[in-house]
This record gives C-alpha cells, sequence and structure tokens, in this order.
C-alpha cells in the first residue's frame, strides 16, 4: 500500500518532494517491519499479523499527512518573515542554549570520555538516566534548559529559515546549530540513542522541506554539510549502542538485532496491541500537561503512568506509532476522529495563496512534519511535560509570526 502510493504521488508530482520523501520513509520503516517480523531475533518475538489493524495505521498514517502532502514548495514562492521579528526570537533561543552550554559539555566529556576507555559504560550512562526518571514533572530544576528544549525542533527549522533569505544572517546559524549541538551532546552523554536519531531525522526533513526556498549554492553546501554531520553524529550513537550489548554473548548479532528490532518493531506493535491494547489511559499520555491542569491526579511522568495502567498489554517503553499512541489514549475511533478534525484544521490555516505561503504557516506544517517523522518508527514525541511544553512553543511562535505577517502586510496597524 505503502509503496503504491509513494509511486503514484511521485508521478503526479515529477520530484521529491518533502510529502513524497516522507512516503518514501514510511515505505523504509514498513520494509524494516517485514525484516524484523522474520529475523530470528533474541530479544522479542511478535503475535501472529492481521490486516485490519495494517489498514487503520496505513488510513490513519495517510490522514495527518495530507498537508505535507499537498504542499508544492518547489512551485510555492515562501513569504519571508520580517528579519526583525525572525531574529530576535532566534537570539533568544540561542541564548537558552548558551547558558546550559559549560553543563552539556561537562556532561558530554564524562559520557564520551568514560565510553573511549570502557565501551560498557554507555549502558550504564542510561542505566542512571533511567534511574532519575520518576523525578521528572515533579518542578522547574533548569529553566533555560526547559526553554531550550521547547524550542528544540523550531531552532532547526529557522537554522534553515535563515539561508533561505537573500542575505542570511550566517551567525544566527551558527548560533542555532550549537542549539542542536547541545542537545545532541546532552543525549549522546547521557546514554541515550533515541533523541539523537530523532533529532537527525528531523533535520533531514527540516532541510528537504525548505530547500527548495534556498539559492543553488546555499543548498549544494548544505547538503554536503548534513551529510558530513550524519555521519559524525552516527558514531557515538554506535558507540552506545554496542555498549548496551557489550555483556551479551555473540555481540555483534545482538548489536544487530537491537538495530533492526529498533527501528522496524512499531508498526508490528501496533498491529498487535494498538487496536486493542486491554484498556485506554484517558489521554494521559498524549495530553499529559493539559490534563494535569484540570485534573491533579494525572501521572506526571512515564513511571507513575506505567504503574497506573499496568493491566494494558503494551505500554511506553516500547514503540508502536504515534497513531498508536493516540488510539491507546483514546481508543480507535476517537483517535480517528482526532486526525480527522485535525488534519481539516492545518489544512485550513496552511492553505496556500496565489502560490504563496507565510512563515508562519510553514511552522503549522512543519509541527506536522515533525509528529509525522518522529513518531512512525517511535510514539508521539509532543508527549509528557517537555512535549507539551513544545505543543504550546509551537503555538506561540505560530502566532507570533502571524502578527508578524499581517503587520507587514499592512493588515493591522500597531
Amino acid at each position: 500500500m505503502y509503496l503504491t502510493l509513494f509511486i503514484g504521488y511521485q508521478r503526479n508530482k515529477q520530484y521529491l518532494s518533502v510529502g513524497g520523501l516522507y512516503l518514501l520513509y514510511l515505505v523504509i520503516t514498513c520494509v524494516l517491519s517485514f525484516i524484523c517480523f522474520f529475523t530470528p531475533n533474541i530479544f522479542y518475538t511478535f503475535n501472529n499479523l492481521t490486516l485490519f489493524p495494517f489498514i487503520y495505521l496505513f488510513i490513519a498514517l495517510f490522514i495527518t499527512s495530507l498537508p505535507l502532502l499537498r504542499l508544492d514548495e518547489k512551485n510555492t514562492a515562501l513569504i519571508q518573515p520580517t528579519g526583525r521579528f525572525l531574529n530576535i526570537i532566534c537570539v533568544i533561543v540561542i541564548t537558552m542554549s548558551i547558558f546550559q552550554l559549560i553543563d552539556v559539555i561537562q556532561i558530554f566529556r564524562h559520557g564520551i570520555g568514560t565510553m573511549i576507555w570502557d565501551i560498557r559504560s554507555g549502558a550504564e550512562l542510561y542505566s542512571e538516566m533511567l534511574s532519575n526518571a520518576d523525578e521528572s514533572g515533579h518542578g522547574i530544576s533548569n529553566i533555560f534548559a526547559i526553554i531550550g528544549g521547547s524550542f528544540s525542533n523550531l531552532a532547526i527549522l529557522f537554522a534553515f529559515i535563515q539561508l533561505t533569505r537573500e542575505k542570511p544572517n550566517y551567525l544566527i546559524v551558527i548560533g542555532l546549530a550549537l542549539c542542536f549541538a547541545t542537545d545532541i551532546m546532552a543525549s549522546i552523554g547521557s546514554g541515550a540513542r533515541g533523541n539523537v536519531v530523532l533529532k537527525s531525522l528531523t533535520v533531514v526533513f527540516a532541510y528537504w522541506l525548505t530547500r527548495q526556498w534556498m539559492t543553488e549554492r546555499i543548498r549544494k553546501y548544505v547538503g554536503g554539510w548534513l551529510l558530513g554531520l550524519l555521519l559524525i553524529v552516527s558514531i557515538p550513537v554506535l558507540m552506545l549502542t554496542v555498549s548496551r550489548f557489550s555483556d551479551h554473548q555473540g555481540m555483534d548479532k545482538a548489536v544487530s538485532s537491537s538495530i533492526i528490532y529498533y527501528s522496524g518493531q512499531s508498526m508490528l506493535n501496533f498491529d498487535n496491541y494498538g487496536l486493542d491494547a486491554g484498556g485506554i489511559r484517558h489521554g494521559d499520555r498524549t495530553a499529559n500537561l493539559f490534563k494535569r491542569i484540570f485534573d491533579p491526579n494525572t501521572p506526571i511522568n512515564h513511571i507513575q503512568r506505567r504503574t497506573k495502567y499496568n493491566n494494558l498489554k503494551i505500554d511506553d517503553y516500547y514503540f508502536y506509532t504515534f497513531v498508536g499512541d493516540f488510539t491507546i489514549d483514546y481508543g480507535p475511533i476517537w483517535a480517528m476522529i482526532i486526525f480527522l478534525l485535525f488534519t481539516i484544521l492545518i489544512l485550513y490555516i496552511t492553505k496556500p495563496i496565489d502560490h504563496k505561503i507565510a512563515f508562519y504557516q510553514v511552522i503549522a506544517i512543519y509541527f506536522v512534519l515533525c509528529v509525522c517523522c518522529q513518531g512512525v518508527m517511535c510514539l508521539f514525541s509532543f508527549s509528557d511535560t517537555s512535549g507539551g511544553l513544545k505543543i504550546v512553543t509551537t503555538v506561540l511562535t505560530y502566532y507570533y509570526f502571524k502578527f508578524d505577517y499581517y503587520k507587514s502586510q499592512n493588515l493591522i496597524k500597531i
């Protein structure tokens, strides 16, 4: 189904747009799931597969990706945001990263240094991070990290949008690249592969979203830099993967099995449990931050949530796609209604006018892109406290640049 959709879409589009890249990503994920299911593995076994959950997942993924599939970035001009408005928010994001840079460097040096001397220490770093997980969500511990983390996705988009401008501010681009590096170093230093992989995926898709608005010269250089960046990032990810299984007999097989399982489990777990997990979580994961405002009994982190819903057949320790997060939170029917309403809203607010699209509309499309590209192999990445703050930040940023657009078009007067 995914391959047929990709081929049909490409025949109509005639170039690899961001929507086409996402469909290709779905095809690759399907292939990895196929390999995962039929490859003997020491870590997992799956139940027999049934057709209907796969059809439901296909429909849900197709509906949520419609804003990406409709966008024709090659033939749609970008209405640039006002330089002053863009630079102000970029400087704020960069400042937050600078304030936490010293702590992050220390964490990174400790993590990467111990792994160089003892490859097994990566697993110990990860275990230490998990042991502190029950403290998350209790309050404000580092305001700079919280604000910086809330802008972590948007910082990537801001960097590429700067490169689409007639006169890019390269100093700000470097500063935003520092934000990305800070995020990656903090994850590596803590022994967490997941955030590194997701952020790398986001960089690729954000580049593909904006590349048609860049000049040919900038596009060429950015593509080369990105390729080098991904190769560099892959080294510590591989080190962390090896460290997790350094004590296993037949470590090579354990590492390869882990990679296959990590990348291919989500669609298989959805088929097994996505439509029937033995109950629902009533929004405790996907709307955690917002639900806690009205219900003080809502679990504040995944440790408490797993304890509360220990009757479920699967929890968020495993991957089952962002679609699975919503079906397990609200049930299959309400989840599909949410997907439909969300997509209708995004399609309405991002409709190009005269083959032009404003930056605030791009932010809405980029939010959909992050949900999709980060959530197909994993889970809904805007969940819990940190994810809820990212949603709030995205909405505020959307209206910030919508105000900028209306002001620049003289639609409002100050």
